[in-house]
């Protein structure tokens, strides 16, 4: 391996702790909710390659993102707009952006 070891540790602990905020979610929020936001990963992918690999887009690419994210944020104010005091969907809502992401 050309690749030092502990950057595939690193990489994998990030992997783990990703699953771990997704799983940890599903105690907070709704199935739907959670599978809706893990949406966020395809925006959060594109936005990575845009700045590490310099990947260009299209316009098609950058309006479909725009349609994911608006999506994104429709669900998280429905699970955040109920008048229930005790529900915290938010917070799962939070913990599926962060592990997508």
């Amino acid at each position: 391996l050309r690749v030092p070891w502990w950057r595939y540790a690193l990489w994998a602990i990030a992997d783990v702790e990703a699953n771990y905020m997704v799983v940890l979610a599903y105690r907070y929020t709704s199935v739907a909710s959670v599978m809706l936001l893990d949406g966020f990963t395809v925006p959060g992918a594109m936005l990575v390659s845009w700045i590490l690999l310099r990947a260009q887009y299209r316009k098609a690419h950058l309006a479909a993102c725009a349609v994911c994210l608006c999506g994104l944020g429709l669900t998280v104010f429905s699970d955040s707009s109920h008048d229930d005091t005790t529900s915290h969907a938010w917070l799962g809502d939070l913990f599926v952006i962060c592990g997508a992401s």
